[in-house]
């Protein structure tokens, strides 16, 4: 993953999906607890990258006033298992522009959404569907500020517009592996999405902040390939973590697995509380 220095915690977020070497077979990376006084942390681009060497990836709902807050982050790990859905075997068919945006949006609108819209819904959170955009262009001005595929950024999420972003250059490197394997992109950024739209952040901010939140939309990510996996043809979970390295900002690509492994394996949400893990477990 491209290093990314300590952003203005003020600032908007722009969560970014690196894709990996091409020297490598999949080597690469995909994007609050209870306490008082939350700060929200803003996190570090994750990224996926394309370069021949290795990279790294890089409204609450009302409430009595007489009732405890209630941290929507742990609405989110009360959610548990994703709602069945009728994705059919989402992959880029053509590798250009128009490919990868008919990928996104079915991926989106067949996949995502209807996995984890009711299910957020049983939890109190209205999920509204995200924007998408393929880039086809070097770089792009967002709400976020510029984001710029020179160092190999693949996809990136924003938090201020609600839009994941996909370049053309770095995903057509997953479309070429295994037509599927965007998806573990879109997956990640989702995850994004999710955590956004349930303020689910850090309340603490240092060197592990921009980790745990990057962790846990990994985690998140293998919540819906617990049962996504069965309408994808030719699902292999060594691609999906193959495409990890380690970087500083994710973590080692063994602890990027693990929290990927988590909600892959029993497919809840409740496993995917990175914010409170131990040190060690976010190395």
């Amino acid at each position: 993953m491209t290093e990314h220095s300590p952003a203005d915690r003020r600032l908007p977020v722009v969560l970014v999906v690196l894709a990996c070497g091409i020297a490598l077979i999949l080597a690469g990376q995909s994007l609050r607890t209870l306490g008082p006084a939350p700060v929200t942390p803003t996190p570090a681009p994750s990224v996926s990258s394309s370069a021949p060497s290795p990279q790294v990836e890089t409204g609450e709902p009302g409430r009595d006033a007489a009732e405890e807050p209630v941290r929507l982050d742990e609405r989110l790990y009360a959610v548990g298992e994703l709602a069945a859905t009728d994705c059919a075997d989402p992959r880029v068919s053509r590798i250009d522009a128009d490919g990868l945006a008919a990928f996104a949006e079915q991926a989106i609108d067949e996949c995502l959404m209807p996995a984890w819209s009711p299910a957020l819904e049983r939890v109190g959170v209205h999920l509204q569907r995200p924007h998408h955009e393929v880039v086809s262009a070097d770089s792009i001005t967002t709400d976020c500020g510029e984001m710029s595929n020179a160092n190999q950024v693949v996809a990136f999420y924003c938090t201020q517009d609600r839009t994941i972003y996909l370049f053309t250059s770095g995903t057509s490197t997953y479309a070429e592996r295994a037509g599927w394997l965007p998806m573990a992109v879109l997956a990640h950024e989702f995850g994004h999405h999710v955590q956004n739209a349930t303020d689910s952040w850090p309340i603490t901010d240092d060197e592990t902040t921009d980790r745990r939140i990057e962790l846990q939309a990994e985690c998140l990510a293998g919540v819906w390939f617990h049962d996504g996996q069965q309408a994808i043809d030719g699902f292999s979970r060594a691609l999906v973590v193959g495409r990890y390295v380690s970087n500083d900002t994710h973590g080692s690509a063994a602890v990027r697995t693990a929290w990927f492994d988590r909600g892959f394996d029993r497919g809840d949400t409740d496993d995917c509380r990175s914010y409170t893990a131990d040190t060690g477990e976010v190395g």
